[in-house]
């Protein structure tokens, strides 16, 4: 286990689209893992949390437990605002992609080009 004020951030945002991403915190990076049962939980020996501080990030807004207040807030995968999530202070891991994130592969790697 890293100290965490020295590890990396990673940004984990599930498949989808629509994807809960408590999905990958629950069953399969997270520190713990729920049983085939359902109730009970287990350490994760795999954790993703042991060399970096990971932030999972519901996405969009009403997907899992996300919810806005304000009528502004981006309602779709395509309409956020990069900025917002590559301003985080600490994000300097690599972005990887999985299953309907990969659709959005090429356009943040150009945005990540020219930003």
């Amino acid at each position: 286990m890293v100290d965490p004020a020295q590890a990396p951030l990673l940004l984990w945002l599930n498949g989808g689209p629509g994807s809960s991403s408590l999905e990958g915190l629950f069953l399969e990076n997270g520190p713990f893992r729920i049983g085939k049962d359902g109730k009970t939980i287990t350490r994760n020996p795999y954790a993703w949390n042991q060399f970096a501080n990971v932030l999972y990030l519901e996405s969009p807004v009403g997907v899992g437990y996300s919810y806005s207040t304000d009528g502004d807030q981006p309602q779709y995968s395509d309409d956020l605002e990069s900025d917002r999530v590559l301003s985080m202070p600490g994000l300097n891991a690599p972005i990887t992609f999985k299953q309907y994130s990969g659709f959005l592969q090429g356009s943040a790697t150009h945005m990540l080009h020219y930003w």
